[in-house]
């Protein structure tokens, strides 16, 4: 059987490491891979046209921090996670396909779970991005997330944890919270030995010391930063919760002390990665949490998660003052000032949501994310390389992320131009995965 050839002509393309956009560019795909970007060419004799006049090529996005198969809910007065149903696993995955998302990265879910979904999605039985795993998170004791950890407590269990994950395929290794530093060296050695990257959501090891340790890549920009690093704290964290800790941090952090420089140079220094997870900082920290009920993609949401949301919403800001939001909304402030400060500094960003977070739309959210980094200080260019080239790198996947001969061909046609306007990222008008073409609106309407 002859594969499929597809050739869109005449668009302008952001292949994903050029400094600015390539104009009147034609993109030749046979089968799933990208045959050809040439320049001014038509399409030549035996293929598909896709006029790409007015429009932009991009690599399809990579949503580098979400959990796809859970979703958050409050009983009593916790916020605790439970599992997605399968109508509303296959919606949340449709969602991220038709906003431009072809890949995500999933740092945790239970192993067998994300095991399955990996399956139908290979034999083509649900359709959504491509997915990249951890499966199950390594923690310390009491970890946070019972139902989705495994516990390393020193060199022995480090050992078993990461040989357990890498048995059973996991991409990469995530390590979470309650994780302290002895066991986290052991994982990083363990975990590099067998060519798995480990990336880390951190709070009883301090991200310096994570980042001495080895460690791939840092999550949640708003935990990078704790009380220890506070002019004249007479403690290190409190860890009782990370959350309040965050929001008791960030109002009056002072970026430019040594401590935080010192971090900032480090990370820096070790090339380590850092998903900055802007989005869900802005929810966690109150800022236009009514606005954020009404985004962009909201309404596709199905309707059990956004009554979960309603709940934690409740239970989260219900009872904050004026003062309160006044104090969170300057610590997200600072916050994006320490992105901006971490970009021209030279660390390697990249875009993820923490989807399915409160009111973070599958695939609208890493829309809003890069227009985050924007307001941080990259350009459009720059942001959409945090979510596409870079993301690739820290995937360790070179055949994704880039706009060139030989890649997978995963492609986001759009009505706009996001180097020059980033919400242009939101008009989508075809997505292509593997050189399959799909309609946006058809996805969501099936």
């Amino acid at each position: 059987m002859s594969l499929q050839k597809i050739a869109i002509v005449g668009a302008r393309v952001i292949d994903g490491v050029s400094p600015r956009a390539l104009r009147n560019r034609t993109v030749l795909i046979v089968g799933d891979r990208i045959m050809a970007l040439t320049q001014g060419k038509g399409a030549p004799r035996g293929y598909k046209t896709i006029s790409g006049r007015g429009k932009t090529v991009i690599p399809g996005l990579i949503e580098m921090h979400a959990h796809v198969v859970t979703k958050n809910q409050a009983m009593g007065r916790e916020v605790v996670t439970t599992f997605q149903s399968g109508e509303e696993n296959r919606r949340v995955l449709a969602m991220y396909l038709a906003h431009g998302i072809t890949s995500v990265r999933d740092v945790g879910s239970p192993i067998e779970r994300i095991l399955l979904l990996s399956r139908e999605l290979n034999e083509g039985r649900v359709v959504g991005p491509r997915v990249f795993f951890a499966g199950s998170m390594v923690a310390g004791k009491n970890p946070e997330e019972r139902n989705q950890s495994l516990v390393a407590e020193d060199a022995a269990t480090a050992e078993l944890a990461v040989k357990t994950l890498a048995d059973l395929g996991v991409d990469f290794i995530k390590v979470h919270t309650t994780l302290e530093e002895g066991p986290l060296r052991h994982v990083v050695t363990q975990a590099h030995g067998r060519g798995l990257r480990v990336f880390g959501h951190l709070w009883k090891t301090g991200a310096l010391e994570a980042v001495k340790l080895g460690i791939d890549g840092l999550e949640h920009v708003g935990f990078i930063l704790d009380l220890s690093y506070l002019e004249g704290a007479m403690a290190p964290r409190t860890r009782n919760d990370q959350s309040l800790d965050s929001l008791a941090t960030w109002p009056i952090v002072d970026l430019r002390s040594k401590k935080v420089q010192g971090l900032i140079k480090e990370l820096a220094r070790r090339r380590t990665f850092v998903c900055a997870t802007l989005t869900i900082h802005k929810r966690l920290h109150g800022v236009e949490i009514e606005k954020a009920m009404r985004a962009p993609g909201l309404e596709g949401v199905p309707v059990e998660i956004v009554a979960g949301w309603e709940l934690i919403r409740g239970l989260w800001w219900g009872s904050w003052t004026n003062e309160n939001f006044w104090e969170a909304a300057e610590g997200f402030r600072r916050m994006k000032a320490f992105v901006g400060e971490l970009h021209r500094a030279g660390v390697r960003l990249t875009a993820g949501t923490d989807s399915m977070g409160p009111y973070i739309a599958p695939g609208a959210g890493l829309h809003e994310e890069l227009k985050l980094l924007v307001e941080c200080g990259l350009t459009p260019m720059e942001a959409l390389k945090c979510a596409t080239s870079v993301a690739a790198e820290a995937l360790g996947d070179g055949s994704i992320g880039r706009v060139k001969r030989g890649n997978v061909a995963d492609l986001v046609i759009l009505d706009g131009d996001p180097s020059e306007e980033i919400s242009n990222i939101r008009r989508v008008h075809k997505v292509i995965k593997g050189g399959v073409v799909i309609d946006p609106h058809e996805l969501m309407n099936r």
